[in-house]
């Protein structure tokens, strides 16, 4: 496990687990700073910097919010299996399209995607789970299951949710006793290649 916050560099680190996994947790809470947002005072990996890191998993986790921005495709494929992002706050995906092999993103409060996310390997899963959690998205791709889960409410900006290798495509909360609302602000394309079930 690598506390956030405590390690400081000149240069750049390699991490490599190998066929292990790699943990980060952001030491005193403030947030999470992933891809080309980092930069501030909180946790940073940069896109390139997460180039650097070689797992089968890569957990991250953090007490505040988590913004995403602009992961690419070459320097997130290290990391063989699942990115896990855990935030006890919200999690942002914004200014850049981001792709991982397989996503795990879990923002207690909210998610927030202004910008399109995809996975070239595997599922992709949003989830929140305190009550009054919304998500809003805008277009979803992944190559296996897809699984989007409020608590409450789904806003859908995009035009496209698309899940291949005879993925399942499962929207919207499946927490007993909640009432939400699905909203697509467009004409929407569902396309899997296996099950698609709204509830």
């Amino acid at each position: 496990m690598i506390p956030g916050e405590i390690l400081t560099a000149e240069g750049s680190i390699t991490l490599n687990a190998g066929t292990g996994d790699i943990l980060i947790t952001d030491s005193d809470g403030t947030g999470l700073e992933f891809g080309a947002a980092a930069g501030g005072n909180n946790l940073n990996i940069s896109d390139v910097e997460l180039g650097l890191m070689t797992a089968s998993n890569l957990t991250i986790n953090t007490n505040g919010d988590a913004v995403v921005e602009n992961i690419s495709a070459a320097n997130s494929d290290n990391i063989a299996v699942t990115t896990a992002l855990n935030a006890n706050g919200d999690i942002t995906f914004q200014n850049g399209d981001s792709t991982f092999n397989e996503l795990l993103a879990q923002g207690n409060t909210g998610i927030i995607a202004t910008v399109n996310i995809t996975t070239d390997t595997g599922r992709l899963t949003l989830d929140t789970t305190e009550a009054n959690s919304d998500i809003t998205i805008v277009n979803l791709t992944s190559t296996g299951d897809m699984n989007v889960d409020p608590i409450r409410n789904l806003t859908i900006n995009g035009t496209t949710l698309t899940a291949s290798s005879n993925g399942d495509i499962l929207i919207g909360e499946d927490t007993a006793g909640t009432n939400g609302n699905i909203t697509a602000n467009n004409a929407l394309d569902i396309q899997s290649a296996g099950n698609v079930t709204i509830r």
